[in-house]
């Protein structure tokens, strides 16, 4: 079942959180299941442990090592964030990147 939201990017229930801490570890990034899951809610922790959501990866076709292409997806579009760059959807080969800011923080 899937949520529009304002900015007419879909939000999917049932959607898989990582930590993006956790996806700098190559293999914990070979344990994601695009079976179970058919996107990814990244997130990192404020000072507060508090879960700030990043971005929302969306699969879109299965590719050979597609959870190391996620991986380095994910990872380049937290380098953007941290540079003080801003996006809403970035593709890569078999993933696509969206952030809404205003969709994000509502999952606060």
């Amino acid at each position: 079942m899937y949520k529009v939201s304002a900015c007419g990017v879909r939000i999917m229930s049932g959607i898989s959180e990582i930590w993006i801490g956790e996806l700098r570890d190559y293999k914990y990034a070979l344990r994601l299941d695009r079976e179970e899951y058919p996107a990814v809610l990244v997130y990192e922790y404020d000072s507060s442990s508090t879960r700030n959501y990043l971005f929302t990866i969306k699969y879109s076709d299965q590719r050979p090592n597609w959870q190391l292409i996620t991986r380095d997806a994910a990872l380049t579009a937290y380098d953007l964030l941290n540079r003080g760059g801003e996006f809403t959807t970035l593709s890569f080969p078999g993933a696509t990147i969206h952030r809404s800011v205003s969709e994000l923080s509502r999952l606060h």
